[in-house]
């Protein structure tokens, strides 16, 4: 009964503001991440994660084959998830 007296619980706020704080410290280590990559794999994950292009259309767009821009995304994601 103590669970379901609503002056009991936890205000809401609170576990937003936490959860907000803890987005937003990911979101800067996730930005600080990104932009320690080199260049050209900073180019081509944000071409694929920003802009939502295909793999072979970052490839045409950069002249790129298209397994290279596979082989750079797979790197930049490993790199990212090292970092975090």
């Amino acid at each position: 009964s103590y669970l379901n007296d609503p002056d009991n619980l936890p205000p809401v706020y609170h576990q937003q503001t936490e959860d907000y704080i803890i987005f937003a410290n990911l979101l800067d280590q996730a930005n600080e991440g990104i932009n320690k990559l080199s260049p050209g794999r900073k180019q081509i994950f944000m071409l694929s994660r920003q802009q939502g292009l295909s793999n072979e259309e970052i490839a045409d767009k950069l002249n790129l084959s298209k397994r290279t821009v596979e082989n750079q995304l797979y790197r930049a994601t490993k790199e990212l998830r090292d970092i975090l």
